[in-house]
């Protein structure tokens, strides 16, 4: 106690308000640094048709990860599900996180998004079987309709879902139009075709961010 009486009459009142300001700036440095080095810098764009669960991994990513996660239904159109934005709109958000040093983002867009593609480290293609992705847009279309947070009501809109949904499993030209748009990007494409890999896939990435 004697020391530091000694050592606080040295120094002052303002020396010690100095000190103390100096250590507090360091810790904050310290802090903010740490968090910046648990963030993983990867940057991961999701692929699949509708059901495909490829919004479901994409979350379960982002917080393992601690990255940044981007729906890109809410890129594309107003809330989510309204109008269409306006494309010079579109192209600026996309740009805005493809420059960013981590993310991961749910789906993909032919002629507006393809800027992710690039950038991405890493692409996972969901291409599960049809029956799989069929009972899953069903059930949560019925959860969501129970919760009332369903913006697409009714049996009838379900039904049109599912038939477009279904192109986009059992179509051939379909199929073919995927793969040709992802075969530029193939050395850096996972592609899962089971619930069994995509977990594979998952701990994968966990494990090498």
């Amino acid at each position: 106690m004697t020391i530091l009486y000694k050592e606080y009459s040295r120094i002052g009142k303002s020396g010690v308000f100095r000190v103390c300001h100096l250590a507090s700036s360091i810790l904050y440095s310290w802090h903010k640094t740490k968090h910046y080095m648990e963030v993983r810098l990867v940057r991961i764009q999701l692929g699949g048709g509708p059901g495909s669960g490829k919004t479901t991994l994409a979350k379960r990513i982002a917080v393992h990860l601690n990255v940044p996660y981007y729906d890109m239904d809410a890129i594309g159109w107003e809330s989510g599900n309204g109008a269409l934005r306006p494309l010079e709109v579109r192209l600026r958000d996309v740009h805005e996180i493809a420059i960013q040093p981590a993310w991961v983002v749910d789906s993909y867009f032919p002629g507006w998004s393809d800027e992710l593609l690039e950038a991405a480290d890493h692409i996972i293609l969901l291409d599960m079987p049809w029956h799989i992705a069929r009972w899953r847009i069903i059930t949560r279309h019925m959860r969501a309709s129970l919760a009332g947070t369903n913006r697409h009501r009714g049996l009838r809109k379900l039904y049109h879902f599912l038939g477009h949904a279904k192109e986009c499993y059992t179509s051939a030209e379909e199929r073919q139009k995927d793969a040709g748009y992802f075969r530029p990007y193939k050395s850096k494409v996972i592609t899962c075709q089971r619930p069994v890999e995509v977990e594979a896939a998952f701990q994968q990435l966990i494990e090498r961010g």
